[in-house]
């Protein structure tokens, strides 16, 4: 008789571990090609320049050229700054790593036009 097949055929007919995990491969930042040293929770505690990508209402986006990527900035962390933030602005802040491990731009202030801000890394 023919080959038997322990387990289950799929939707693409080929036969299922029965594991009921997907078996395509996982891809690590490594594998990926992606770098872990440019994320931006690899730089917690540090304060960065950057800039303001967008911001509306209670939350936004900011980016440095220290990390790849949008770092998610937000009133409840930053009270101070409800309504003052608009794209394009020039700030300092620092990067925290909440709880369920995401990044956030934390202590946010707004540069002045003009004042020599470089974005990158500043004082640790």
């Amino acid at each position: 008789q023919g080959v038997g097949v322990t387990g289950h055929l799929n939707m693409m007919g080929t036969a299922a571990a029965g594991t009921g995990r997907s078996r395509s491969p996982r891809m690590s930042a490594t594998r990926a090609g992606g770098d872990t040293g440019r994320q931006a929770a690899s730089l917690a505690g540090a304060a960065v320049t950057g800039w303001v990508k967008s911001f509306k209402g209670d939350w936004g986006f900011v980016n440095s050229q220290s990390f790849d990527g949008d770092l998610f900035i937000g009133s409840r962390s930053n009270p101070h700054l409800s309504g003052v933030l608009s794209a394009g602005d020039q700030v300092m802040f620092q990067i925290s790593v909440g709880p369920g491990g995401k990044a956030e731009a934390i202590n946010v202030q707004s540069l002045a036009a003009g004042a020599g801000a470089v974005a990158g890394v500043g004082l640790q």
